[in-house]
């Protein structure tokens, strides 16, 4: 389905939450046209009165020229440079114009949470995943060990290296076992207290990204993410056990007791 039918069928719908992922999808096969202004810079635009940036798309070039006649003109954008432009410029929502002039307001999380879970369900082909030895990458494995039992929904956390194969962009990607349905990517509130309260990372650092997967629904997906030798951090809320599973260890570390929790860990680059 191209973009331009997607839009109008969520528009024409109402909306409806279980239509995000098919428009999303379009736009991960079909691309964007990005705005820009006479420096070249990205033209940002606010569709609320919270004064958060946005980033605007276009299914068709003349359509931004009607809409947005301040910019200088349009820059075409793959998904990979679309994240890339959402991380640099700091936007939290994708506006998507249709060509009717109708738009469609989504948060950036859902697209970061369409591609990773293409990723995992096209078996690697556009998405490889693989064990991290960054230390971005051990320091969220670790954080995410001392602060699992905080969250009861999460059963399971698995944190990799991924790299997409069509253009050579790497980031760091986790994935959450989950009982229910709740914010893909850093929505998460273990992200969030992750990303705010145990770590601090820098410009120069990798990308951090998370998807949150149903154990019921996204089985299949769980149980390839367990055969690919990931760092891997599983709790059992009944006991209070965490187990940590790494290729760094022979063996895998003793649990830490519930009333020993690890002290808050903060990783910069530079320091081991």
């Amino acid at each position: 389905m191209t973009l331009d039918a997607a839009l109008a069928d969520f528009i024409a719908r109402g909306g409806p939450e279980e239509l995000v992922p098919q428009v999303l999808g379009a736009v991960i096969d079909q691309g964007l046209y990005v705005p820009v202004r006479e420096d070249g810079g990205v033209l940002l635009v606010q569709r609320s009165g919270d004064g958060v940036p946005a980033l605007p798309g276009f299914t068709a070039e003349p359509d931004c020229a009607a809409h947005l006649p301040h910019a200088a003109g349009t820059v075409y954008c793959d998904a990979l440079r679309l994240l890339e432009l959402i991380r640099e410029h700091g936007a939290a929502r994708l506006v998507l114009f249709g060509p009717d002039g109708a738009t469609v307001l989504l948060p950036v999380e859902a697209l970061f949470e369409a591609m990773a879970g293409r990723g995992v369900r096209g078996a690697g082909q556009r998405l490889r995943l693989t064990w991290s030895t960054h230390p971005l990458a051990v320091a969220l494995r670790d954080a995410a060990a001392a602060r699992v039992r905080d969250f009861p929904e999460i059963h399971c956390v698995w944190v990799s290296h991924a790299r997409w194969l069509d253009t050579g962009s790497e980031h760091l990607l986790v994935h959450l076992a989950v009982d229910a349905d709740p914010p893909g990517n850093t929505g998460h509130p273990l992200m969030q207290a992750l990303l705010t309260e145990e770590l601090v990372i820098g410009d120069g650092d990798p990308m951090v990204s998370a998807l949150a997967l149903n154990r019921t629904t996204h089985a299949d997906q769980i149980a390839e993410l367990e055969r690919m030798g990931l760092d891997t951090v599983r709790v059992d809320h009944a006991t209070g056990r965490v187990e940590v599973v790494s290729r760094a260890y022979d063996t895998a570390p003793p649990p830490t007791p519930p009333e020993d929790r690890p002290p808050k860990r903060w990783w910069r680059r530079g320091r081991e």
